[in-house]
């Protein structure tokens, strides 16, 4: 089991260790002073899981978009279990012509939804600003108008993408008025919620990357 993040992973590349194992310092803790330390406080809220899968990314020089192709979030309490859910495919807008092939590509793995002409694909882009609105703003318990974050949980790796794809959905509801009136998301990770449950818990400090091994262990009942 690893203590730490110090080591040079595959999974992402070296040039960007640092600035991933900041973000995983920085959001333990956030949430230390974010949960009461009273694990009964995490049980009773209400928790916001949030994925994307995407056609593609353009690098960096070319913007550095993100081209959604499915959401789904899940609104769900420990005491509770899961209280509500939504799921939808999301037409693309137009690619940038040197990303057609990579849009392609990913079409057909990891998440196989065909880039073009997906008849199940929704292409109504307000709404799904007013149904992120819905599921998360009006759902959690802050004041919009005050600017107070909403937080939101997803996969270690996939923070920049879900931060940038969930500002991109709720600019699409043209309800939400004023960019200043608009919420804002603090996206942490599954990996540092988790976390900070075993710390309540009192069984260690954990880091992101011990978590993900003990998630991917086998379970064996008898």
């Amino acid at each position: 089991m690893l203590n730490n993040e110090n080591i040079i992973t595959s999974v992402i590349p070296s040039s960007e260790e640092v600035s991933f194992i900041e973000k995983n310092s920085n959001e333990n803790k956030f949430l230390n002073s974010y949960f009461s330390i009273d694990l009964i406080d995490i049980f009773k809220r209400n928790l916001f899981f949030v994925t994307f899968q995407i056609f593609c990314r353009t690098d960096d020089e070319d913007g550095g978009d993100y081209y959604p192709a499915e959401i789904a979030i899940m609104k769900y309490s420990f005491i509770e279990s899961i209280k509500q859910e939504y799921f939808t495919i999301i037409k693309p807008e137009k690619f940038p012509v040197d990303y057609t092939d990579t849009a392609i590509d990913l079409s057909r793995e990891p998440h196989q939804i065909p880039p073009f002409h997906f008849v199940a694909a929704n292409g109504d882009y307000n709404g799904y600003g007013k149904k992120l609105n819905e599921l998360l703003v009006a759902n959690s318990i802050v004041n919009s108008s005050t600017n107070e974050l909403i937080i939101v949980f997803c996969n270690a790796f996939e923070r920049d993408q879900t931060t940038y794809l969930l500002n991109w959905l709720i600019s699409k509801d043209n309800i939400g008025g004023e960019q200043s009136a608009r919420p804002s998301f603090r996206v942490c990770s599954f990996e540092a919620l988790v976390a900070a449950i075993f710390r309540r818990i009192g069984i260690g400090d954990f880091a992101h990357q011990s978590v993900r091994e003990q998630l991917h262990r086998p379970v064996y009942t008898t």
